[in-house]
């Protein structure tokens, strides 16, 4: 049984990095840049590329790809939000509590209407 859990957990990080590269290669497949979509219509040249040296956008993509890598897997350090411009993790724990409530709220609706109904 050890053994099969062991074989599981090395088979999840091949995956594991096969789904980090297809969501970081897909969002860099979306038409336009990350910079003037988020600076809007007042995205002068100098201010996109202010942002994208700011961002590290500017360099390879490779090298984008493995600096995302280093800093949501290793530093386990998700950044700032673009949004609200508070940290990201900081965001998380302020609003998992009403997410877990809406889950189970969620699940005794699920279990009470469809256990009767089949």
């Amino acid at each position: 049984m050890l053994r099969y859990i062991v074989r599981r957990l090395l088979l999840l990080i091949p995956i594991l990095i096969g789904v980090s590269l297809l969501i970081f290669f897909w969002i860099r497949a979306l038409p336009g840049s990350p910079a003037e979509s988020l600076l809007g219509e007042r995205a002068t040249p100098a201010l996109v590329q202010a942002y994208r040296k700011k961002y590290g956008l500017d360099k390879p993509i490779v090298e984008q790809y493995f600096t995302y890598l280093k800093t949501t897997a290793i530093d386990r350090d998700l950044g700032v939000s673009v949004a609200s411009h508070r940290k990201v993790w900081t965001e998380i724990r302020q609003k998992f509590p009403a997410t877990i409530e809406l889950a189970a709220a969620a699940m005794i609706f699920a279990v009470a209407f469809g256990l009767p109904l089949g």
